[in-house]
This record gives C-alpha cells, structure tokens and sequence, in this order.
C-alpha cells in the first residue's frame, strides 16, 4: 500500500448504503476486472441493467484484447474467454465511444470533486484567486474542459448524473496524479483526459482505486456539496 493510501482513514459512521459492485481479482483476468470499474464509472446510469454493463464490460475486454494480440507471445499465451469475440465490431466501436464520453465526463465531475476535499487526500485543487469553492464556480470553471458553457447545464449533465461514482472519480484522480509526473502541478491537468495509467495490467492500482474510493466516500458525508448521492454511492468491493 503506497503512502497515500496508508496514511488515510475513513471517518467512524455509515460510508455506503448503495450498491456493492465486486471487483474480483481472486478469479478474474486483471483486464477483465479493470473493464468492471472502468464501465461502472464511465456508465452509472446504467447499474441497474445487466445486459447493458455486460456489454459496455465486454467491449472493454475486446478492446484490451486486440491492442495486446499484437504482441505475438501474448496472443498465443493470453487468457480469452470466446464471449469477447461475439461482438459485432461495429458495437463494440459504438460503445467504446459511449464509454469514452462517459469517461471524460466522470473525471470532470471528480475534478470538480477533489476541490471540496482536504488536500492531504492526495492532490491539493488550486483555484484561480478569488474563485469560490463553490458547485456554481466550479461548474464554470469545469466547463472549458467539458465543453458546457452554462455551469448549470454542467450540473445537471455531469454532476448530477455522475454522483453515485464521484468517489471512484477523484480515488482515480489521485492514484494518476502520484503517477503521471506530468500531473504533479495539482489542479493543472486537463480534467477531461481520461486516465493513461495502465489499469488493465496492475492489480495494485485498482486495488488502491478500491482502497481510496471508500476513504473518499466517508470524507464525503461531512462534505455538504459532496454527500447528496450517499443513498445511491457506489462500493467497490475487493474478491
């Protein structure tokens, strides 16, 4: 467990009364498990349909799976299960888009997030000066890298949506941000960019997502603009 992880404790009291998502690294694949989280934040209006997480979670894994054949010894030793075959390419691009739309607004939202959390949770958010810590200013701010220019159609397009995985938003912002050296400048990166670290490959990394998501979710209840979603917040679950 890396400092930023160790050094943390989640406040006493209720941290979750929503819905538990596993992230099985005991019996899956490291990328088939990344495909869960990944089509869980990118995607949570679509928690309550089976069908459709298991598409968005098989395209991933289709996706994953072409980019590493190029390898000529990870194609003939990886794990492929036939389901990642079956569909059509023309699906899967469809959802690739639709996960990657999903994906930049989620880590809008979770930008917007890290800014009302304590800067030792890993990444300290400067604002420009005389800016408020505001939902109304940070939608504003928020709204270059979003493409949205009125705050409240941000709120009710980005924010509001992407309530339930806030937590799993800014648990990623941090685990990137100790990685990328680029990102080292807090509050400077683009808060659209989906994520470059390598998830599909490195077990630890979701395992610090899953660790700091529940860290975040606890701090989030003593945060007023933060803890609306707490009925409905999503729980990863390690397995």
């Amino acid at each position: 467990m890396s400092d930023f992880t160790r050094n943390q404790s989640a406040p006493p009291g209720r941290t979750f009364s929503g819905r538990d998502i596993n992230l099985r690294l005991s019996t899956l694949t490291v990328y088939e498990v990344a495909a869960v989280l990944f089509s869980v934040l990118a995607r949570p209006q679509d928690l309550s349909y089976e069908n459709k997480k298991a598409g968005y979670q098989a395209a991933l894994c289709r996706l994953y799976i072409e980019d590493r054949a190029a390898d000529p010894e990870w194609a003939v030793s990886g794990s492929v299960k036939p389901a990642y075959a079956l569909p059509h390419p023309d699906v899967v691009n469809r959802q690739a888009n639709e996960l990657e739309r999903g994906l930049k607004k989620a880590m809008v939202a979770g930008h917007m997030a890290m800014a009302f959390l304590p800067e030792d949770c890993g990444v300290a958010v400067r604002l420009p000066p005389r800016m408020p810590r505001s939902l109304s200013a940070l939608a504003a701010l928020a709204g270059n890298d979003a493409g949205i220019n009125d705050p409240q159609n941000l709120q009710r397009l980005i924010w509001r949506p992407y309530g339930p995985v806030l937590h799993i938003a800014t648990a990623i912002t941090v685990v990137v941000h100790h990685l990328e050296p680029a990102n080292k400048a807090a509050g400077q990166a683009d808060a659209a960019a989906a994520p470059d670290v390598d998830f599909f490959t490195a077990p630890e990394l979701i395992r610090m997502v899953a660790t700091l998501s529940e860290l975040h979710a606890g701090l989030m209840l003593k945060v007023p603009q933060l803890k609306a979603h707490s009925d409905t917040r999503v729980r990863l679950r390690l397995a």
